[in-house]
């Protein structure tokens, strides 16, 4: 029941920011569109940085790490890329008007773990080497998405996750 609960404010938080500017949005408005007590927020989180971050974690989780045995891991950055390009909007404005959860780390952090499923699988996990490839390629992907959100032309969210499919694959291919 929890964790409906924090989704369904969660799910409230993002159309209100999307409508309204995350500098706007306020618990009471979110707590109104969900049609939930305020004290209900509070229950769950502290404030709406908290909510951010979890939101922001929680929609990463469902597309990357619960598909680790689903997906592809081709198939799990191509529907990554597709989340953040079609709410577009509501990443870069929560990046841009806020400061306290950084949006490239996040991002980064969850495909580190696609990533490193990756190395277990190729038997990788134990070379230094390999986890530091992990590691900085996880911020440069997310800051490519990141910075695409800004670019006067972005590029095709199809596009830039082949690129990274590619870049992985020859990583990968060549070690």
């Amino acid at each position: 029941m929890v964790l409906k609960t924090k989704k369904r404010i969660a799910k409230a938080f993002q159309k209100v920011v999307y409508r309204m500017g995350f500098e706007h949005t306020t618990v009471s408005k979110v707590m109104k569109k969900c049609e939930m007590r305020r004290q209900t927020f509070y229950d769950h989180f502290y404030d709406k940085f908290d909510l951010l971050e979890w939101s922001l974690n929680n929609i990463l989780k469902e597309n990357v790490d619960d598909n680790l045995e689903y997906l592809s891991w081709e198939e799990i950055i191509r529907l990554t890329f597709y989340e953040i390009d079609v709410n577009a909007k509501f990443y870069k404005d929560i990046d841009s008007s806020q400061q306290e959860v950084d949006l490239t780390e996040v991002i980064a952090i969850h495909f580190q773990i696609l990533l490193i499923h990756l190395l277990e699988q190729k038997k990788l996990l134990q070379n230094k080497q390999a986890q530091s490839y992990v590691e900085t390629n996880c911020i440069g992907i997310a800051g490519t998405i990141v910075h695409n959100l800004y670019s006067k032309h972005p590029r095709e969210y199809d596009d830039l996750a082949e690129k990274v499919i590619q870049a992985v694959h020859f990583t990968f291919d060549n070690y």
